[in-house]
């Protein structure tokens, strides 16, 4: 009896350690770049990684059985051992155009605003009276640049001076190597902002803080990252607003009310498209699930695609709407704010907020019409066109706006109107008019743009010439992919995702025919499409 126990002990023994060890090597190991920015990502007095961002990470971690690897360092070398692949994530990111193509950029985490901190010896009023002073940022951060485009800006002469960590610039603002910080508002709240550093309540950026993720980490890790996040800030008792409760202890600084306004907007607009996200994610699943049932039955499958496809149109449709018009609403109702009594500071602000509206209104635009072709809602429809009409019609319309960049804009429609008409989709030509104009006026400062068509035997090829920035040689083919623009700076000064040539070289497609162009860098761009003049 005894030996019975003795071999039945052992055989369970054997079967827990087989276990442990099978577990332990299916758990995925993920580098984790940290630096100091408490209360948000710091290592502590124990040297252990800790903040609000570590807080729900680790709790991720832990449901999704991921094991983290924690490496410290300065944010400027973490930030290239990220691009270089070395590190999986790194917390405590804010967007701009270069970071979303070099990395995976989560959902939002946290919303913030950058603000300027001084002591008692250097009062700041305004963002005018930095001139002359000496302002302390993070290196290779986004407070750098935004201060560097602010200030070249308004033409605020003061000297920017960079430093690793926060614990070097709350050194240097104590010893006077510096005059004021340039930080985000969480700086507030760290052990650091001590009671001889003041916050002013001059507000330069809005933004959002995102983890940065590795392009070579598997999308099955990101997508449950992401769904982590996004689970943690739906539950209102959840790790992550226990995290905010305890790192966030001070009392509240004075949010001026423009930011309040802006800030509101921002939310409002991500509750609406996270609910049509929300709803059609929902659509979709019921949709698949009846598609695997019903495989067998072909003649049933086809109504249910049929019904699918209707359903695609009809959301894009609800899209369109439910999300553009409150979007002109609050952009109407600035306009309204900007006429009424406000302080040129607000107005500043409002104008702001009124340019990022506009700027996610186009946005949004060009979202929807990426996706109504990638989902064949797209369809062509032939008619005689005239093309000197719809190069007339485009001069009226981009003339105002090329006249306040200082920039001559000049039609070429040399042909008479009877030798001018093709059979084509008119919309999808005066689309794709239309964006390369908006491109070369975009990215041209002064000179001029000319556009124009030459008819051959059995096609015409439309022009855009411009005297702007050129594209470099290696980046001509490049800029025709999808969310790729043809300066990768991290200081670009225009924005946009990228979208707008993809959306000509898809309609373009359509129409069989093709696109080119022709270009000299910082010298200008002419930009080259033909299509058939008798399409069937």
């Amino acid at each position: 009896m005894k030996l019975t126990h003795l071999v039945l002990f052992l055989v369970v023994l054997f079967i827990a350690n087989h276990a442990s060890s099978q577990y332990n090597h299916e758990m995925k190991t993920i580098k984790v770049g940290i630096y100091d920015n408490p209360p948000k990502i710091f290592m502590n007095k124990n040297n252990e990684a800790d903040g609000v961002f570590i807080d729900v990470l680790r709790n991720v971690a832990e449901k999704e059985n991921l094991k983290l690897e924690f490496v410290h360092d300065k944010w400027s070398l973490l930030i290239k051992m990220l691009e270089k692949g070395e590190l999986d994530i790194l917390p405590d990111m804010t967007y701009s155009p270069e970071r979303d193509s070099l990395f995976n950029l989560t959902v939002p985490l946290l919303s913030t605003w950058l603000e300027i901190f001084t002591t008692k010896q250097a009062p700041i009023h305004d963002a005018y009276d930095l001139r002359g002073k000496r302002i302390g940022v993070i290196n290779s951060s986004r407070q750098k640049e935004v201060i560097i485009e602010r200030t070249e800006t308004d033409n605020i002469d003061c000297e920017i001076l960079s430093y690793g960590d926060f614990y070097q610039l709350a050194n240097a603002i104590h010893k006077e190597e510096i005059d004021v910080i340039a930080a985000y508002r969480f700086f507030y709240f760290s052990e650091l902002c001590d009671p001889s550093i003041r916050p002013t309540g001059v507000i330069l950026d809005l933004s959002e803080l995102h983890y940065g993720m590795s392009k070579n980490l598997d999308p099955e890790t990101r997508i449950k990252i992401n769904q982590g996040i996004i689970t943690l800030k739906k539950e209102v008792d959840s790790e992550f607003y226990q995290s905010l409760n305890k790192w966030y202890t001070k009392s509240k600084t004075n949010i001026p009310k423009v930011v309040k306004w802006g800030v509101g907007i921002i939310l409002a607009c991500l509750v609406i498209i996270s609910i049509f996200v929300f709803v059609l994610r929902q659509q979709v699943d019921q949709k698949t699930k009846i598609l695997k049932i019903r495989n067998n039955e072909l003649t049933i499958a086809k109504e249910k695609a049929e019904e699918s496809d209707q359903l695609k149109t009809v959301f894009l449709q609800n899209v369109s709407h439910e999300i553009r018009t409150p979007l002109n609403g609050i952009l109407g109702f600035i306009d309204i704010l900007k006429e009424s009594h406000v302080k040129d500071s607000g107005k500043r602000y409002l104008s702001i907020i009124s340019l990022n509206g506009e700027r996610l209104l186009n946005t949004i635009n060009d979202i929807l019409e990426i996706s109504s072709i990638e989902t064949n809602q797209k369809k062509l429809h032939f008619s005689s066109v005239n093309l000197n009409d719809i190069l007339k019609y485009h001069v009226d319309i981009y003339s105002e706006q090329a006249k306040q960049k200082g920039i001559q804009l000049r039609c070429n429609n040399s042909l008479s109107s009877e030798l001018t008409p093709i059979k084509t989709d008119e919309k999808i030509v005066s689309s794709i008019l239309s964006h390369l104009l908006n491109n070369a006026i975009k990215f041209t400062d002064n000179g001029k743009i000319e556009f124009g068509f030459n008819v051959n035997k059995n096609s015409v090829t439309v022009y855009v010439k411009d005297t702007g920035v050129g594209i470099p040689d290696d980046r001509k083919k490049a800029i025709f992919d999808r969310f790729v623009s043809a300066d990768l700076k991290l200081s670009r000064s225009n924005e946009g995702l990228g979208i707008g040539l993809s959306i000509v070289k898809a309609y373009i497609d359509m129409l069989k025919g093709s696109i080119w162009v022709e270009s000299e860098y910082n010298q200008g761009s002419t930009f080259y499409f033909s299509i058939p003049i008798h399409t069937n």
